[in-house]
């Protein structure tokens, strides 16, 4: 019920009478194959030498201007681990300053997924883009990071209502005691 009072409503819960806090080894199982039903089953990192080849690849196709398989190759590398989330993250900087804003799009997500490691590559998202803005207060919510409150206090002061918008969302989603000074103080 107190979940439920916070605004989440698909809830399914359980209660065996007389079992008290036991967890069910069954229930858990019910729990995670509705989880893979919800979310599609999980993904398994790619392999050192994959990931490898998949930067490669990516860093290739920014030189050559193949958008496409730039996009492509970026979004693959969502899953590479958090070993490759440094360079994940330095690759998603250089697509975010490349001509095309498809890639720039797709770069502001996998950075938003990398948590920390992505916040050097959010904040080069260029201010003048309300597009890439508002995608990018996202994805600074994205990633948890209280250091993505000051990015975020900047949308705020100076974009158009929608990226302003975007921003008072994110600030909300982090939901820490931080964020509300940002909000009172933007």
């Amino acid at each position: 019920k107190h979940v439920e009072s916070l605004g989440i409503t698909h809830v399914k819960y359980e209660e065996i009478a007389g079992l008290g806090h036991t967890i069910s080894r069954a229930a858990c199982e019910r729990g995670f194959a509705w989880v893979e039903k919800t979310l599609g089953p999980a993904r398994t990192p790619l392999s050192p030498a994959e990931a490898k080849r998949r930067l490669g690849a990516v860093d290739k196709a920014i030189k050559s201007e193949d958008w496409e398989t730039a996009r492509e190759e970026l979004k693959s590398l969502s899953h590479a681990g958090a070993r490759y989330a440094k360079k994940i993250g330095g690759v998603a900087k250089r697509c975010i300053k490349a001509a095309d804003e498809g890639l720039a799009l797709v770069a502001i997500d996998v950075a938003g997924r990398l948590g920390q490691a992505g916040l050097s590559a959010l904040k080069a998202v260029p201010d003048d883009n309300e597009v890439l803005s508002a995608a990018a207060a996202t994805a600074l919510a994205r990633t948890r990071s209280l250091k993505a409150l000051k990015p975020l206090l900047s949308y705020l002061k100076g974009s158009s209502d929608a990226v302003a918008l975007s921003a008072v969302n994110a600030v909300e989603r982090i939901g820490d005691s931080n964020a509300d000074q940002v909000l009172l103080s933007g």
